[in-house]
């Protein structure tokens, strides 16, 4: 089963840091449920599903570039990839056949906000592309493209510990379900307000799920308070 752990996928970190249990119904039970959203922001991100290098002079994006980390095990692809030709402060990128600093953009539906999971995927971006041309990152983007901007991430220590949490998570979890333990216990269900909005709110029954465990609890409650009369 180790094995199976041995490597996971980039897209993964920002599903688990958004909500653990709709990260285990999507990656681990397969239930696929779009919204409105999601639909028009998988529509929005076609630009960069096909790889393609655009050059303006010292400027080159690449999309859809495959990153890899063997220190941190994941992988994936990178929406675009922005290389700024440097010859005294970057890294040599052997296919640019140049020295370049370089930083990872990644292209998210609506308009900007900051979200946490979104800074963590970027993150893991940076861990590859770091480990891939042995140089260092300083930020990163998130680009958002209904309201068409670009918010530049710092990737501090503080990101990069978050991710690198993350991602043993990721596979600590895993391998507790694959040796047994309980779902609900690994993956539980906790309603939030942002819940209401979720594709897959119907199949998780966040709410319904709160209530009963209330309402049980109480109940419990009330039959040991009887029991002691």
């Amino acid at each position: 089963m180790e094995e199976e752990l041995s490597e996971i996928p980039i897209s993964w970190i920002s599903e688990y840091a958004y909500c653990k249990r709709r990260f285990y119904l999507r990656y681990v039970e397969c239930v696929d449920i779009r919204s409105a959203d999601m639909v028009e922001g998988r529509y929005e991100h076609r630009i960069v599903d096909d790889r393609h290098i655009t050059r303006r002079g010292p400027h080159i994006t690449v999309s859809r570039l495959y990153v890899a980390s063997k220190k941190y095990r994941i992988y994936g692809f990178c929406d675009n990839v922005e290389f700024d030709e440097k010859p005294l402060k970057g890294a040599f990128i052997d296919f640019l056949e140049g020295v370049y600093t370089i930083k990872p953009a990644e292209f998210k539906h609506g308009k900007v906000r900051h979200e946490n999971e979104f800074e963590q995927q970027l993150c893991g971006q940076v861990f590859c592309l770091e480990e891939m041309y042995n140089t260092h990152i300083d930020y990163g983007l998130i680009y958002y493209v209904d309201s068409k901007d670009r918010l530049e991430i710092e990737m501090s220590d503080d990101l990069r510990q978050q991710t690198s949490i993350t991602i043993a998570s990721i596979r600590d979890d895993l391998g507790k379900m694959y040796s047994g333990n309980r779902v609900d216990k690994i993956f539980p269900v906790k309603y939030q307000r942002r819940c209401e909005k979720c594709a897959l709110f119907d199949v998780c029954s966040p709410k319904k799920i709160a209530v009963d465990t209330y309402m049980k609890k109480l109940w419990a409650k009330g039959c040991k308070n009887d029991s002691n009369r």
